[in-house]
């Protein structure tokens, strides 16, 4: 539904999650890609070959995109994580959890406004945006090139820093801790 570039991530046996550039059909034919889009499908039992998107959000515009779309390893999800920030034990039908992935988003002059990890958390069949890790610095690249979670922080490295960023679920704010 309106995706190029789209990828699925399975969350559970029921649920996937969608990933790619939202898509706008001009009446000449030719297809803009307009920010990158996240969607919750259904893909239970009938419907696995056309599954049921149940939510979507848009993020940024023209110009947006997302390293995702050239390695799909680059997108984390964690199950069963909830308002405590303990796992689950249902581990085969929770959908809720907390998913990231890398993101570039502009703004409608497309011009670049963040660059980094987004943190959404799936929540009552919606997704909840929980933050954004970045490692932008001015006078060298740095790319984040691995993130991990232990216990109630997200850890990302990249070639100059590693951040261990502490989620409060409770204010949705991310506290961080550079390490050079």
């Amino acid at each position: 539904p309106n995706f190029s570039n789209l990828f699925f991530f399975s969350i559970n046996k029921t649920h996937s999650i969608g990933i790619g550039n939202e898509k706008f059909i001009e009446l000449n034919g030719n297809i803009i890609e307009i920010g990158v889009k996240i969607s919750l499908f259904d893909n239970f039992e009938k419907n696995k070959l056309n599954p049921i998107e149940h939510y979507s959000k848009s993020i940024g515009s023209i110009g947006s995109t997302s390293k995702i779309f050239s390695n799909k390893k680059n997108f984390h999800y964690w199950f069963g994580l909830n308002d405590n920030s303990s796992l689950s034990n249902d581990l085969i039908y929770n959908q809720e959890g907390i998913f990231a992935f890398p993101i570039s988003i502009t703004d409608e002059t497309r011009n670049v406004v963040f660059e980094g990890i987004s943190l959404f958390q799936i929540k009552s069949d919606q997704f909840v945006w929980v933050g954004n890790i970045t490692h932008y610095n001015i006078s060298q690249t740095n790319d984040i090139f691995d993130i991990f979670m232990t216990s109630n922080y997200i850890v990302s490295l990249s070639n100059h820093q590693l951040i261990a960023s502490q989620l409060d679920f409770s204010s949705s704010t991310i506290s961080q801790l550079q390490i050079f």
